[in-house]
């Protein structure tokens, strides 16, 4: 009896010794895998209920709470200050992260198997990084941006040697428009005519132009969508019946295409979306 029990004693502590193995913490052999944010929307976009009531319209900028982002919270998309792609991931929680690394391939040399289609974009050392994004801004030797669909993934390395590698995510840009006026910086009185004006800079007809008004602190007081038959030459007052309140604004022109593309990636059909920032620029009503 006693020779039983101790073979079972023995059995148990095995059985136990192998399910604390199972345990991921325990037997981890992969980094942390960051999460990028694919495109969410576009600052100004249209949000509906479930009734399909207007309830709200998308400020990027912003969350649910009113917390201020640097930068719009919308997934990967353009960047105003070049032809830039801004690539944002959720927060890394895992302080064993040493390193990350950001690579870029564009579609044209996918598919044409041109070799040594990856770039490795940069190399991260991660204790003296805090930021949860990255801007691509193409230095160095790249004929074509723009009307290109760029893609990204991220590499992460532990403590322990161990890597992960993100999912892929892409965008494609488009010509940026480019401001007339105001010109940067302009004091306007309560008596002067406000007038926007820009170059579309693209006769792409699938693109949608959307003119954004911020006040210093980018909150969205005022936007406006192109029609198709309308020239980038808008009126405030005449649109909406009103003058600027004294204060600081900043402006911009976003070139939106709607319509997505889903393109193959190996075994994956990722879906990319389209567009172009104008640069920004800021005026005061006094």
């Amino acid at each position: 009896m006693g020779k039983t029990v101790l073979f079972l004693l023995i059995v148990m502590l095995l059985l136990g010794g192998c399910a604390g193995t199972t345990k991921p913490e325990d037997n981890t052999t992969e980094a942390f895998k960051i999460d990028l944010l694919e495109h969410k929307g576009d600052t100004g976009d249209i949000i509906k209920n479930s009734y399909g009531m207007i309830i709200d319209t998308l400020n990027c900028y912003y969350g649910a709470d009113s917390t201020f982002y640097e930068f719009e919270n919308n997934g990967i998309d353009a960047y105003f200050e070049g032809d830039w792609i801004y690539i944002p991931w959720k927060h890394i929680s895992d302080p064993t992260t040493v390193s990350l690394e950001v690579f870029r391939f564009s579609y044209t040399n996918y598919q044409n198997h041109n070799a040594e289609y990856i770039e490795n974009l940069d190399f991260i050392p991660f204790y003296s990084y805090n930021k949860d994004y990255y801007i691509d801004t193409f230095s160095g030797n790249v004929e074509t941006i723009v009307e290109e669909t760029w893609f990204y993934f991220v590499k992460t390395t532990n403590a322990d040697g161990d890597t992960a590698f993100s999912d892929t995510t892409g965008y494609c840009l488009v010509n940026k428009p480019l401001l007339r006026e105001p010109a940067d910086g302009q004091i306007f009185s309560q008596a002067d005519t406000l007038i926007f004006e820009w170059d579309l800079n693209s006769s792409n007809s699938a693109i949608k132009y959307r003119l954004l008004l911020f006040n210093e602190n980018y909150e969205l007081l005022w936007h406006y969508n192109l029609l198709s038959d309308e020239e980038p030459l808008l009126d405030y007052f005449a649109i909406t019946g009103s003058i600027p309140e004294p204060g600081i604004y900043i402006w911009r022109v976003d070139a939106i295409i709607e319509r997505m593309e889903q393109l193959p990636i190996d075994d994956k059909i990722i879906e990319v979306h389209s567009g172009a920032e104008s640069m920004e620029r800021s005026f005061t009503f006094n």
